[in-house]
């Protein structure tokens, strides 16, 4: 299946964040500028920004740019990744009182053993895809 130009731009980006090559907290290049370097519009580039902010990888702040949100994971970490692929959205696994504490118990017991644990919804099964 062909990507789109946007869905294009979305997966590298992705990927450089996940890589650790833009690190949680620090800002994106402007959209002109990300424009200019994968030489598309500026509207494919607001379509891949707007994909990524929906997923929670990137924050725009208006007036100040688009920042990396921490993930739940680190980057380019290597070592073992175990997927948790589950049904509801994202916010999901925040809930309290559950699944939340569950969850982070399992985090922190994987991280021991070497693994990191990646949560992710069916709405986001691209970023899974992306991670393998």
């Amino acid at each position: 299946m062909q990507l789109s130009p946007s869905q294009q731009i979305k997966r590298q980006l992705r990927q450089r964040i996940l890589d650790g090559q833009y690190e949680p907290g620090t800002t994106l290049p402007t959209i002109r500028s990300l424009a200019k370097s994968f030489n598309v519009s500026t509207k494919t580039v607001q379509k891949a920004i707007h994909a990524l902010s929906a997923e929670g990888m990137i924050e725009a702040k208006r007036g100040t740019g688009l920042f990396i949100k921490s993930q739940a994971f680190k980057p380019g970490s290597g070592g073992h990744r175990i997927g948790l692929l589950h049904s509801g959205p994202p916010e999901y696994l925040l809930g309290m009182p559950y699944p939340k504490p569950i969850l982070d118990t399992l985090t922190t017991e994987l991280q021991t053993a070497g693994f990191t644990l990646i949560p992710c919804s069916l709405i986001q099964l691209d970023r899974l895809a992306s991670l393998v």
